[in-house]
């Protein structure tokens, strides 16, 4: 028989026990099969030589499994038609979110570049556009100091799993009070040039989760959180950054930067993400800046209209917003 063991969120640790007819020479290994939603059943894993597996599956959705065992001289257990187990996974909560980087934004095409993805090649596990750049190693780009997020997003991408209308990679959590220690849940995700936010389908968030803060970070950028706690609606939670200002301590710090056409972005110029308690352009982002300027073809933090060049127009940015403080808790 296959039990699951315990699940949380989008995984789940399936454990199973077996033994040969009395007599046998030992089981050798199992298979898994599947199917999802009552579809056909398909091979999971096969050569198995343990009695757990982890399974990825997407909240949501109804999974049965069964094994078929193999013993040391291969004879193999006879293929079921059915599942020996049902697991349900909680439904997905959906999202929709919506945030401006202010480097990478043109209000004449109320839009932001692509150029690290579909002109240079330098967004993680592309290949460059020239022969001469070196590939920015695959997976999201977060995880390193100051952020040391373990997430796997991204881990084997190369350029055909980016969209043309992906700008950048950003990190996004969400919290029950405004403190990072209510902290519920993070993931990568990729920002589109329409401000549209990805979040991966095998995230969610805990059972039972109403309404939540949102914070958007990025790596050059100052963070910005939802000015209150976001109410799920529908199962769907729904918030867009472009239209108000973000949290700012109550007036006393910076929350977002309104542009004269109207939107709300997040402050380019961060390149020193170390800053604490909370986000900071200060020198120590200028100092990044004057250690890269002039050179080309990288994805670094100094370049903060994400062209792939770090040069006077990225000061500029910096010059702009120097001094500017959030108060969102890190």
């Amino acid at each position: 028989t296959m039990n699951p063991a315990t699940y949380d969120g989008g995984l789940a640790t399936l454990t199973w026990t077996g033994q040969d007819d009395p007599g046998g020479v030992g089981i050798q290994n199992y298979s898994i099969y599947y199917s999802v939603n009552g579809g056909e059943f398909e091979l999971l894993a096969s050569d198995i030589t343990g009695n757990t597996y982890i399974f990825e599956g997407v909240p949501g959705n109804t999974y049965e499994f069964f094994t078929i065992a193999k013993d040391h001289v291969n004879n193999t257990e006879a293929l079921k038609t059915k599942g020996e187990i049902a697991l349900i996974f909680n439904g997905r909560i959906d999202f929709d979110i919506k945030v401006l980087l202010e480097g990478a934004y043109a209000p004449a095409t109320s839009e932001m570049t692509t150029i690290l993805n579909t002109s240079r090649g330098l967004l993680p596990g592309q290949t460059p556009a020239s022969n001469l750049a070196s590939p920015t190693p695959a997976g999201q780009p977060y995880n390193r100091p100051p952020w040391n997020y373990a997430g796997a997003e991204g881990i084997d991408w190369t350029d055909a799993d980016y969209p043309a209308e992906a700008v950048d990679w950003v990190l996004v959590s969400f919290r029950t009070g405004i403190q990072k220690n209510t902290e519920i849940g993070m993931t990568a995700a990729l920002l589109l040039k329409d401000g549209t936010v990805e979040i991966p389908e095998t995230f969610t968030l805990p059972g039972g989760t109403n309404a939540s803060y949102i914070v958007v970070e990025h790596r050059n950028h100052v963070g910005v959180m939802t000015s209150q706690a976001i109410n799920i609606v529908d199962n769907m939670l729904r918030y867009n950054f472009t239209l108000a200002d973000g949290y700012d301590g109550n007036g006393t710090g910076s929350g977002q930067k309104q542009l004269p056409t109207g939107e709300w972005v997040m402050f380019a110029g961060d390149a020193d993400q170390s800053d604490l308690p909370s986000y900071d352009i200060l020198g120590s982002d200028k100092i990044l800046w004057e250690m890269d300027n002039g050179n080309f073809d990288y994805y670094t933090s100094p370049d903060f209209n994400l062209n792939g060049d770090v040069n006077g127009e990225d000061k500029a940015f910096w010059f702009e917003n120097n001094g500017i403080s959030s108060r969102v808790p890190k």
